[in-house]
């Protein structure tokens, strides 16, 4: 799969938050490939070893820490906290250092994502014949069977949400959890 190239907020974004959120999605959207073909899966040297799959689930799992701590803090004002108040709130000086503390974060988590979409897409080329055969399931509003791109990026979705769930401690590989 193609990825992303690695994101780094516009200086105008980071003005308003809302903004900063659009320049991340345009930023993501931007070159991204629309269609996914079963020879653009992951080589295999992406392989994580035990130590490094645990101290990557150790960050993802700080990073959704923090995303609670704001949704926590944003339900006691009633409004989007800013970026200065989230900072505070998780004891930052500044909404500059809390960027460059959730920086490597997202990194560690975007990398247990990719390093795992092998996963997915075996997972959707072995689903893609059951797809084909039009069972009540698998057909869209047109009628028709889902291809190979739609699996992939619902199995991308669903990795992302066992990356924010994934618990390194209970001993696990993330491909098992």
């Amino acid at each position: 799969l193609a990825v992303a190239p690695r994101l780094r907020p516009c200086a105008h974004a980071l003005s308003a938050e809302t903004g900063w959120q659009h320049a991340r999605w345009k930023q993501l959207t931007r070159n991204y490939p629309t269609t996914i073909s079963a020879d653009d899966a992951p080589a295999k040297k992406g392989l994580l070893t035990r130590e490094e799959e645990r101290r990557l689930g150790e960050q993802t799992r700080e990073l959704v820490a923090c995303r609670e701590k704001k949704r926590a803090l944003e339900e006691v004002l009633g409004r989007p906290a800013s970026a200065r108040e989230w900072a505070a709130e998780l004891g930052f000086e500044s909404a500059a250092a809390l960027d460059a503390h959730l920086l490597p974060l997202e990194a560690a988590r975007e990398a247990l994502v990719l390093s795992n979409l092998r996963l997915v897409m075996k997972m959707a080329a072995s689903m893609l014949p059951r797809t084909q055969k039009g069972l009540a399931w698998t057909t869209d509003r047109d009628g028709g069977g889902l291809s190979m791109s739609d699996l992939v990026a619902e199995g991308t979705l669903g990795l992302i949400r066992a990356a924010d769930k994934f618990e390194p401690d209970r001993g696990y590989k993330f491909s098992t959890y």
